[in-house]
């Protein structure tokens, strides 16, 4: 049998809460991007990595979380 692969989509926003400018300047950091692009990367839902074992996608959930961005895993996880 095959493991479910997940998405992890960035849902466009900031947690309140967190200031967006120290916000954007981690998360260009995390996935290696420039800094000028992420405003473009958080105006709308975005798949930003794709074919996630369940516990990387966690990993970069738990992650994202902690710098204040919002995002999903598709499918979710059980």
């Amino acid at each position: 049998m095959t493991e479910t692969t997940h998405k992890l989509i960035l849902l466009g926003s900031i947690r309140e809460g967190f200031d967006p400018e120290v916000t954007h300047e981690k998360l260009a950091i995390v996935f290696d991007i420039d800094l000028k692009k992420i405003p473009k990367l958080l105006k709308k839902p975005t798949v930003i990595r794709k074919n996630l074992t369940p516990e990387s996608a966690y990993r970069y959930k738990t992650g994202l979380d902690k710098i204040g961005v919002l995002c999903h895993i598709s499918p979710p996880l059980t």
